[in-house]
């Protein structure tokens, strides 16, 4: 049962949570203490009569220790178990895993982890955990890495189960990763963790929100930092692709650390490098004037037309022309008509315009420049109590560069019928032309994000007897500068214009005087401020159960984030021509307390349920209370069976709510325009540039989930490990951003955009004006699936060892509704939702000497969405994507003077992803799962001391 209100919740706990309603006035400080005060009362209470008055609480019986050697795997890196191996059963600690907050001494438990080890990253010889998890399975539609064109362009996400990044919680030591800047507070940001520092990676399928609060519905991506290294570790890498242009990566790497019985500190320092690649690089984004793919309408010299078509006042426009300066070539013609709104005459036209190829200038993946310094230490201050604290700077910038800024009618871009430079000056009917230009004289737009963040992290550890308590405190800033050059003044380019100093349809060299006067740069500043505190009591129970002592943990946090989001004056004011942003920012507090209690019922039974209560202040008295029950099963000696039921819920992030909206100008399909056209070679079928605007999400809603698991765990010999699970989750009221496609998508499936608060503008033609987008609740969906990991391992005395896995998610089911009414429809198979994503890897291990080759695979689909196919009938003619398989590989060797060598490739075989402009528009391939690069050789060079 969800429950959704305070008394309810005190039926569960014995507890009254109305001391939260307390009043927020005050300093954060204030907050805190309050905060602090009550729900320590609180946990008092849920703890009350659970303690042993006993100073000698017996400890869990010792299960029959079933590790899963097989665990998922990533990308077709095989699993180090190493670690599991070596330690005997009577050494195993208490340890609390991913996913739980209960010390316990069983590791394969009822929640599905995949472990990634030092040694796995290394030999996926990714640079960065972006692209690391990128190719994890379970990010089964793939996720946001790095881009050209957008202010996130140096973000790397995850997203678990195709549900979104903002979906997946990633903590850094079981601790959440602090929000993206730049991503308006929403999201995290993987670019922000160095991987030198990465000891390993716990990723957990399963939903998690009773544990870990908002953003766990998919799952959790736990990042565990370095910690007890001794000794010094220089580590150089130089990755290059094999094809011509840009991507190079360099990265340098200084681990060094002490550790002895009183504690340890690791410390970590990181630089690296990626050069820019630009479209015209590779084939598939460089300019094609066959489908037009890098080419733009807004062009120079400027495309025109008439805006009183019939003359007569009815203010139809006329169909566009290239001025006579273009090239022949470069000009498109898309058949159209005008209609007389009074007389309904209908008049057959052409559009036929100047194409400019925007390709040839811009960047498709940024350069990147990123160091950062990483501290990680702990101190035992007494055999009981230990003091840990973790510190870092990072510091990243990213470069990248667009197409010059398109001046075009629908933002109010025309010239005069008595402007000497019009195109009908000096015929029998001057009229006022409506103009599309793109001023090259003023150079490409550059886009320059420098971001900033600061994190300290302490507490202490006192384990003793009766239980352990942890606890912290966390402060994180981070601050990102967004800088946009070369963009155009509105009120001078008109100016100029209309005082013929400046001629739209003239050579570029002529508009370069004047360039001074209309340039404008455009400034955006970003920062997020993080207090977090809290503690954690984890025990014992007095009460023994058939299959051993009961265990519970109990817990509280305090958590306050201030967003903040700046623009220049200029542009807040709208005097930049194509882009105002206005701001945004506030403040929110969350308030949390959780418990989790696991009984062994049986030897061979042990159910764990937890539940947690989060209170938000913003969105206004916003509180969910969400729980989770698991089970997990030893069938056999060889076999355990596991099973989970959890609820989550995701509160829109801070930038959502406040924002005060904004104009931009994006890459958009107009789909009721192609749906008209019947033909997808059309040139209205391809992306084009749609001026936007942004309304505010203040009425956004929480969204709530539901998942079901279960699954089976088979150790059917000491080599060979299996593991399948099947899950299935449903998002209900979910929070989406209607982007400028979707809600052309909406339009062209027949429902009005303006049930969801977004629009397109059209003219009395149908041409786009602009489009309004923004957040909504949509009805949400529902994915159902199954995980599965096979893992073999052949220990031979004479040729070393051998270990082969195959990892990957199959996705049955992805029914999601665009909008109510239009009934539901299963994407798997559809644009960007392969049913299959699976990892097979092959690994060798002979002393001094290792191999490793993986091999990644991703099933094919249609080009279209299931709403193109059923309700828009746009025919198999506009393609599909084939199933995508790349290899990687790389041999290691380590010296006797401890330098380890590697060499390796990624893309082994070379391989591009087929484009589709239908699917991507002018993206021409899928950014998520896709691959660009092709061949990246590079060596590794590790020394240690």
């Amino acid at each position: 049962m969800l429950i959704r209100c305070n008394k309810e919740l005190t039926k569960h706990t014995n507890v009254s949570f109305y001391q939260f309603k307390y009043s927020f006035r005050g300093s954060w400080l204030a907050r805190f203490n309050n905060s602090l005060y009550f729900v320590v009362a609180a946990i008092f209470r849920i703890a009350k009569n659970k303690n042993s008055r006993e100073k000698n609480m017996s400890k869990l019986k010792l299960s029959a220790l079933h590790l899963a050697i097989g665990s998922s795997l990533l990308s077709g890196l095989a699993f180090n178990a190493s670690a599991a191996e070596d330690a005997s059963a009577e050494e195993v600690e208490r340890i609390e895993v991913t996913g739980s907050r209960l010390k316990r001494t069983d590791l394969e438990g009822a929640l599905p982890v995949t472990v990634i080890s030092r040694e796995d990253l290394v030999s996926s010889g990714d640079v960065s955990l972006g692209e690391v998890l990128r190719n994890f399975p379970g990010n089964s539609q793939g996720s946001f890495t790095p881009r050209s064109g957008s202010s996130a362009q140096s973000t790397a996400d995850i997203s678990l189960r195709g549900l979104g990044s903002n979906r997946t919680l990633v903590l850094v030591n079981g601790k959440r990763l602090p929000s993206d800047a730049l991503g308006g507070g929403s999201g995290q940001n993987l670019s922000l963790v160095p991987m030198a520092m990465v000891e390993k990676v716990e990723i957990l399928q399963d939903g998690a929100s009773s544990i870990y609060g908002s953003e766990a519905i998919a799952g959790v991506v736990n990042i565990i930092l370095r910690k007890d290294f001794e000794g010094l570790q220089v580590n150089a890498q130089m990755s290059s692709p094999s094809r011509d242009g840009g991507g190079d990566e360099k990265t340098f790497s200084l681990v060094g650390g002490v550790s002895n019985d009183k504690g340890n500190i690791t410390f970590a320092i990181e630089h690296k490098e990626v050069t820019k690649l630009m479209a015209n690089e590779r084939a598939d984004t460089s300019a094609n004037v066959d489908g037009w793919v890098g080419y733009s309408t807004n062009s120079d010299p400027a495309n025109w037309r008439v805006t009183d078509f019939f003359n007569d006042g009815t203010n139809v426009n006329g169909p566009w022309n290239p001025d006579s300066r273009c090239d022949s070539n470069l000009i498109s013609e898309t058949p159209r008509v005008r209609t007389h709104p009074v007389t309904g005459e209908v008049t057959n036209v052409t559009d036929r315009e100047c194409r400019f190829a925007y390709a040839d200038v811009a960047s498709w993946l940024p350069a990147t420049k990123t160091d950062s310094i990483f501290i990680n230490s702990n101190y035992n201050i007494t055999d009981e109590v230990s003091l840990f604290a973790q510190a870092s700077v990072m510091k990243l910038q990213s470069k990248a560069n667009y197409a010059a800024i398109p001046l075009v009618a629908g933002f109010g871009m025309t010239v005069a019928a008595d402007n000497e430079y019009n195109p009908t000056f000096g015929t029998d009917n001057p009229q006022e032309v409506g103009v599309k230009w793109r001023p090259q004289a003023l150079g490409t737009r550059d886009f320059i994000v420098d971001t900033l963040q600061l994190d300290f992290l302490t507490g202490f550890t006192w384990s003793s007897d009766f239980g352990t308590l942890d606890t912290y405190v966390q402060w994180n800033k981070q601050d990102s500068k967004d800088t946009s050059r070369n963009y155009v003044l509105t009120s001078a380019v008109f100016d100029l214009i209309d005082s013929g100093d400046i001629n739209p349809f003239g050579p570029a060299e002529d508009v370069e005087a004047a360039t001074a006067q209309i340039r404008a740069d455009a400034f955006r500043e970003a920062r997020v401020d993080l207090f977090v505190a809290g503690a954690t009591w984890a025990a014992d129970l007095p009460i023994e159960l058939p299959g051993g002592d009961m265990a519970y943990s109990v817990g509280w946090e305090f958590r306050s984030e201030d967003f903040a989001e700046t623009y220049d004056a200029l542009t807040t004011s709208g005097s930049i021509f194509g882009g105002t942003g206005g701001p945004s920012g506030g403040g929110r507090d969350a308030r949390s307390a959780y418990f989790e209690v696991a009984l062994p019922v049986l030897d061979e039974l042990v159910i764990t349920y937890a539940g947690r209560y989060d209170e938000f202040t913003l969105p206004k008295d916003a509180s969910e209370y969400t729980q989770s029950l698991r089970a997990r099963y030893q069938a056999a000696d060889s076999v355990v069976l596991r099973a989970s039921y959890s609820e989550g819920f995701r509160v829109p992030d801070i930038d959502t709510l406040l924002q005060t909206g904004g104009k931009s100008t994006d890459q958009a399909i107009d789909r009721q325009a192609c749906n008209q056209v019947g033909d997808p070679s059309s040139p209205l079928c391809l992306a084009g540039e749609i001026e936007a605007e942004r309304r505010p999400g203040a009425e956004t809603q929480p969204e709530r989930s539901k998942s079901y698991a279960m699954g089976v765990v088979w150790d059917a010999t000491e080599e060979l490990n299996m593991t399948f699970d099947y899950f299935d989750v449903e998002i209900i009221d979910q929070i989406s951003f209607l982007s400028t496609q979707a809600v052309l998508d909406l339009e062209a499936t027949g429902v009005d955009p303006k049930t969801f608060n977004v629009d397109v503008e059209r003219d009395g033609q149908g041409e786009i004006l602009k489009v309004v987008n923004g957040y909504a609740n949509l009805p949400g969906f529902q994915t159902t699936g199954m995980d599965f990991n096979i893992s073999h391992t052949l220990r031979t005395d004479d040729f070393g060892d051998f270990r082969t896995n195959l990892n990957g998610t199959y996705t049955m089911s992805f029914d999601s509704e665009s909008a109510p009414g239009l009934g539901v429809f299963d994407n798997v198979g559809f644009v960007s939702t392969p049913d299959l994503r699976a990892a097979l890897s092959f690994d060798w291990m002979l002393n001094d000497m290792n191999a490793h080759v993986g091999i990644n695979y991703t099933a094919g689909y249609d080009a279209r969405t299931p709403e193109d196919k059923y309700l828009n009938d746009v025919g198999s003619d506009v393609g599909t994507l084939p199933s995508f398989t790349t290899v990687d590989a790389s041999i290691g060797y380590t010296l006797p003077t401890n330098t380890k060598l590697i060499l390796g490739a990624r893309n082994l075989t070379d391989e591009i992803s087929e484009p589709n402009a239908f699917a991507f528009g002018n993206g021409v391939y899928d950014r998520g799962l896709g691959e660009i690069l092709g061949r990246v050789v590079y060596l590794s060079v590790n020394q240690t001391f």
